[in-house]
């Protein structure tokens, strides 16, 4: 009987020895390396804006126990830590600051939860701009790239709000207003004369494209009521250049050059497409006219020759030239033989 209440005071013993050893074992400090994505976030989106806008790694020294260590590493891990003004010391006040990010880190609730402490992170200190923002109401301006309308277009809404940073709000407010473009893909299937009404997306103009990611425009969209007067449009280039074409063996012995004031045609006035005519706007589509010399030509050393093609693409005519309506204005030029290299 003694022999067995001895073996259970062993055993019992023994396994309370063995819980003792876990939990100290898990309870000892240790340290441990953890990377992690950081997040800035306004406090008051509607009042102000953080920078950097975009999440960031940063690599951060925990010491704690083991228990503790892997709850913190793994929420570290898979979850990005957002960090948002006016709470757990981020600053909210607008302005540039410099964080300590261990402090902040360690002021953190998901942090504190656990029970281990941030010793030091890489980077120590982390840049954060805060900036207020300025809301403004700015005019609608309706925008149809290659398209020729009839009548009185309409915008609704008419003005829509833009919030940009009070920084940069007085620098730019004369030059400020918004967009509703109508693209020319849009265009291709509506009738001309009929009446059209399309939702498109508000947007800032080119020369403020670049500022898109510090501005907000609400609302994301308008209606665009307008009436298309032709699916063609005209465009008036300052200067096609003229080129010349002829017998390659015959530019073997004579050198042509064109006067220097025909070298160019003036105010050349196209009709075509509208999205085509927008590509040749954009500079994506050549324009030549071209002179084409035959061999009784150069031999002749004619001093002028009608512009005899152009290099068009399809659907796109030439209208008027410098202000009249002709397609073949007569080219000056002179045809010369190329004088001979003697050998030595």
């Amino acid at each position: 009987m003694e022999l067995k209440t001895n073996i259970g005071t062993i055993i019992g013993v023994t396994l309370i020895t063995l819980l003792i050893w876990f939990w100290a074992e898990g309870e000892t400090r240790e340290e441990r390396n953890v990377y992690t994505q950081i997040q800035f976030l306004p406090g008051d989106p509607e009042r102000f804006e953080v920078s950097p806008t975009r999440s960031f790694p940063l690599a951060v020294d925990l010491s704690g126990s083991k228990r503790a260590l892997d709850r913190a590493t793994e929420m570290l891990r898979v979850a990005t830590v957002e960090l948002t003004t006016g709470i757990g010391g981020v600053p909210a006040q607008a302005g540039d600051h410099t964080l300590n990010m261990a402090d902040i880190l360690n002021n953190l609730r998901m942090i504190t939860d656990t029970g281990v402490t941030v010793t030091r992170t890489d980077p120590a200190t982390q840049p954060l701009q805060v900036n207020q923002l300025t809301s403004l109401q700015v005019d609608v301006v309706a925008s149809l790239p290659g398209a020729e309308t009839v009548g009185k277009t309409v915008i609704e809404p008419a003005k829509a709000t833009v919030r940009i940073p009070s920084r940069m709000a007085e620098s730019i407010k004369d030059a400020l207003r918004v967009e509703a473009i109508v693209d020319s893909r849009l265009q291709e299937h509506l009738e001309p004369g009929s009446r059209h009404s399309l939702e498109v997306p508000l947007q800032l103009p080119d020369t403020l494209r670049s500022l898109a990611s510090s501005i907000t425009i609400q609302p994301k969209d308008a209606t665009v009521t307008f009436t298309l007067s032709s699916r063609t449009r005209t465009l008036t280039m300052n200067l096609v250049p003229v080129q010349v074409s002829g017998p390659p063996e015959e530019f073997n012995e004579y050198e042509v050059q064109l006067d220097p004031g025909d070298q160019f045609l003036k105010e050349v006035q196209l009709r075509g497409p509208n999205a085509t005519i927008e590509q040749i706007e954009a500079g994506k589509i050549p324009i030549f006219a071209f002179v084409h010399l035959s061999g009784d030509d150069i031999a002749l050393k004619i001093e002028e020759k009608p512009v005899s093609m152009w290099m068009l693409p399809e659907g796109v005519t030439v209208e008027k030239i410098a202000g009249q309506a002709e397609q073949n204005p007569m080219i000056r030029l002179s045809i010369n033989p190329r004088s001979k290299q003697v050998a030595p």
